[in-house]
């Protein structure tokens, strides 16, 4: 019986002893001292920590899974498969390679996008706390009037909602308009309540900003586009055509 063949046949009995299994992995490796070069002669893009990772798959599957040795040909059986099993080892670096390689224009496309919607983002929010910072100013040097107050918590109420990631619901215990465990049926009715709430300050804080312009201090395109990344009606209603300027429920209140 061959070397090769028996020490295969050993590898494969599932009856084998640790202790013998670990001698007849280390003389199965002084065996295949052939394979590295048959392996660069058939794969010669193989690097050399290819070729290391398919003998080691060789000797795994000597030991285990349902693909061991059960040749009856001797070394001609050893050797076929040993061939075959390095063979599909190869093929399938070369498989996972080519498919890393058609997926790295996507992922570079994918990550560049994420980078430019991070820094829009990031430019987005700059320009928000720029603008309020400008609209909190602005009123306290003209000063609130007290009917004014709430329609400055409600602006506030609604860029909570955007940038500190608050949820509807969130908002309503906030707003002490209803309590954990409520009726679902008062629950609807308290996030009626904060739509409401957010819409009338969205509509206050887009005629404030027009103000701001109209008198200069605010540039005209900082306000366009902080109302349309905080979704503002843009350009703001008029009182006369709307009444208390609610109007219809927008598309984030929905």
């Amino acid at each position: 019986m061959s070397a090769l063949h028996a020490i295969l046949l050993g590898l494969g009995d599932p009856n084998t002893q640790v202790s013998d299994r670990r001698n007849l992995t280390r003389l199965l490796r002084e065996q295949l001292r052939w394979l590295p070069s048959w392996l660069r002669r058939k794969f010669r893009k193989l690097s050399d920590d290819d070729v290391d990772t398919v003998i080691d798959h060789v000797c795994d599957k000597a030991s285990f899974g349902a693909q061991r040795y059960r040749g009856d040909r001797g070394e001609e059986s050893a050797s076929a498969w040993v061939k075959a099993v390095a063979r599909n080892r190869a093929f399938d670096i070369f498989r996972k390679r080519q498919r890393e390689q058609n997926a790295a224009p996507r992922v570079q496309a994918y990550e560049a996008s994420r980078q430019q919607q991070e820094c829009e983002e990031a430019e987005d929010k700059a320009l928000t706390q720029n603008v309020w910072r400008c609209v909190c100013q602005y009123r306290e040097n003209s000063g609130t009037p007290r009917t004014a107050r709430a329609d400055e918590q409600f602006m506030e109420l609604g860029l909570e909602h955007l940038w500190g990631n608050k949820s509807t619901d969130e908002q309503v215990f906030d707003q002490q308009l209803a309590q954990q465990g409520v009726d679902p049926s008062e629950l609807r009715k308290a996030r009626n309540v904060v739509y409401q709430r957010r819409r009338r300050g969205r509509v206050a804080l887009a005629r404030l900003l027009r103000e701001m312009v109209t008198r200069s201090l605010l540039d005209g395109e900082d306000a366009e586009r902080f109302a349309h990344i905080n979704r503002l009606p843009w350009p703001p209603p008029s009182r006369s055509k709307t009444g208390n300027g609610l109007g219809r429920k927008s598309r984030d209140d929905a």
